[in-house]
């Protein structure tokens, strides 16, 4: 795994609006975005073999994860505190947990990891049974986009140890107990955020400004302890004006079936006239 892309960038979504991704099914099939516009946020799925895109949700939403599988799709509302699951299929939609928001389901399914209180804490909530087991928690710093690594034996999240600092870390997600934070596993500590694990649960992708952009970059780990091994590798670059990461939109991404699907800004300026 080399790290480096080697094929060109593909456009997912064409519109005026703001979109984001969300996150992919585990068979590449079904892509969750969230999307400004209807007027206001609302999750909508694409079908990335067909191209058919449709809208989920019709109340607002803030933060949305498709299932593995592709049948159920965990919808965050910011204003109401809360994470309901929403049938792909249709139906009406059931609660998962209050006072909750924002985060991911494990890769066979049966759990999902959501934030809690301020400054943000992770727990693992069972899907079936809703019982709740505390992950990982620190007394100044938020922890951010969580990922069940592949295996749901780890955890990765970024942090906001300061209003400009970000660092990725990454706990063990079978201990049945809330992490210590010096038993955190330290990924990327110059500055990183938004991290997403490769396949083979080798290397960490995420996003980094270290070079004055924010740019694409993989950090290898240890398969067995995650502990890095080596200087991270630069998978792509967005140092030209006209398309960035992290502009008018937040660095979201996720890594599936070979591809890295990321949000970008795309910025044009054009002469008008008028009388």
């Amino acid at each position: 795994m080399s790290g480096i892309a080697d094929g060109a960038l593909e456009r997912i979504t064409d519109n005026a609006s703001t979109d984001r991704v969300e996150n992919v099914s585990s068979d590449g099939r079904t892509m969750v975005f969230v999307s400004s516009r209807a007027q206001r946020d609302e999750v909508w799925l694409k079908d990335l073999h067909t191209g058919l895109e449709r809208q989920l949700t019709s109340s607002g939403a803030v933060d949305a994860r498709i299932s593995p599988d592709g049948t159920m799709v965990a919808v965050s509302s910011l204003m109401l505190g809360e994470i309901d699951l929403y049938p792909v299929g249709g139906g009406e939609p059931s609660r998962l947990c209050e006072n909750c928001g924002e985060g991911a389901w494990s890769m066979d399914g049966t759990r999902f990891i959501f934030g809690r209180g301020t400054p943000r804490r992770r727990i693992v909530i069972d899907v079936r049974t809703k019982v709740e087991t505390a992950l990982a928690a620190h007394p100044h710093w938020n922890l951010l986009q969580p990922r069940f690594s592949p295996g749901d034996d780890w955890v990765v999240f970024h942090t906001t140890n300061t209003p400009v600092v970000r660092q990725i870390y990454a706990v063990p997600a079978t201990s049945g107990t809330s992490v210590p934070v010096e038993s955190w596993i330290p990924i990327v500590t110059d500055y990183g955020i938004y991290p997403s694990w490769a396949p083979d649960g080798s290397g960490i992708y995420y996003f980094s400004s270290r070079d004055g952009f924010y740019c694409a970059w993989l950090q290898p780990v240890d398969p067995r302890t995650k502990r890095p091994l080596g200087e991270p590798r630069p998978v792509r670059h967005f140092h030209e004006p006209r398309l960035r990461v992290a502009v008018g939109t937040t660095a979201m991404n996720d890594v599936q079936d070979g591809y890295l699907y990321m949000s970008l800004t795309e910025t044009t300026g054009n002469i008008w006239l008028m009388k």
